[in-house]
């Protein structure tokens, strides 16, 4: 923890007071473990981060608080890629006005929806359509969410963590077993290991799609690509959400996605998904834990006030 002063804000600044912020457990465990590729040091810094990779840094992106200056935008809540902060200054044009009917809370799920839209898009589910997700954390379960309303969809999910197998259960997840049968025609891998990446694409039909949500750091990854990988002509596809799919650049843009992603934030059910939250005091303890993998929680969620 570090206390900074803030900068003098300019005449298209906001002030902001955060409230809430969401811990992306994927991307900023492997910040916390020194896991950033030297390659990549700087597109993967973010908006408003301080500090240089692997350490120190300011980071984290997904931001929620309230307006309290300018007296013009006063009390207005908003969404920001900020790293956690408990007072924050930015520019008017990075931030997004949060639509009424959602709570400030579940605002923060923001990036979260809008990767699951583009992977969705990029995995081209469409009705009728077997579908296994692997890995059921937030970002899983989630997309189990939004693919389960799809009509006709059937979607199965694997985990192996006992806490998250039970949390699926009580909101009537199919687990997939050795029993299931039949193959599937889309696989979407968010669980950050290669094992699980290979098991879903042994668990693809002809011509199926695995959809990568993970991003692996440094760390490599092995594959068999034998067997029926080859003959039948299964994909592998690497889905991130800072560029549409191109089948979608006709016609779409990132103002359209977002107002996708707003609208589906309006379901009071998503707030089930914000399973644990901290306080921003604790966050250094937390982080220690996120290093050790811990994986008791869907998410956490840090709480300013």
């Amino acid at each position: 923890m570090k206390e900074e002063a803030l900068p003098e804000p300019g005449p298209d600044d906001l002030v902001i007071q955060s409230y809430y912020s969401l811990i992306s457990f994927g991307t900023e465990w492997l910040v916390a473990t020194g896991r950033v590729p030297e390659t990549l040091y700087q597109s993967m810094r973010v908006p408003y981060m301080e500090g240089a990779f692997p350490y120190p840094v300011k980071y984290g992106y997904s931001l929620v608080g309230k307006i309290i200056a300018p007296d013009m935008h006063r009390d207005q809540w908003i969404y920001v890629m900020h790293p956690h902060q408990d007072q924050c200054v930015v520019n008017q044009a990075d931030v997004k006005f949060i639509p009424a009917g959602i709570h400030p809370r579940r605002a923060v799920l923001f990036p979260t929806v809008e990767t699951i839209v583009n992977a969705i898009w990029d995995g081209r589910v469409t009705i009728g359509d077997r579908v296994v997700i692997l890995g059921f954390g937030l970002l899983g379960s989630m997309l189990w969410r939004v693919l389960s309303r799809i009509p006709g969809v059937q979607v199965a999910v694997i985990e192996k963590d006992p806490w998250r197998r039970q949390w699926a259960r009580e909101h009537d997840v199919t687990l997939w077993s050795e029993d299931t049968k039949g193959t599937f025609d889309v696989a979407f891998n968010t669980t950050r290991h290669g094992q699980a990446m290979q098991t879903g694409l042994d668990l693809l039909g002809f011509e199926g799609r695995l959809v990568e949500l993970s991003w692996y750091g440094i760390e490599p990854v092995t594959l068999d690509l034998g067997h029926t990988f080859h003959s039948h002509r299964k994909q592998i596809i690497s889905s991130q959400v800072a560029h549409l799919p191109a089948d979608h650049l006709a016609r779409w843009d990132h103002s359209r996605r977002s107002a996708l992603v707003w609208d589906l934030l309006q379901d009071p059910t998503l707030d089930d998904y914000l399973t644990h939250e901290v306080p921003f005091a604790g966050l250094a303890d937390l982080f220690n834990g996120l290093r050790s993998d811990q994986k008791e929680f869907l998410t956490f969620i840090v709480r300013y006030r």
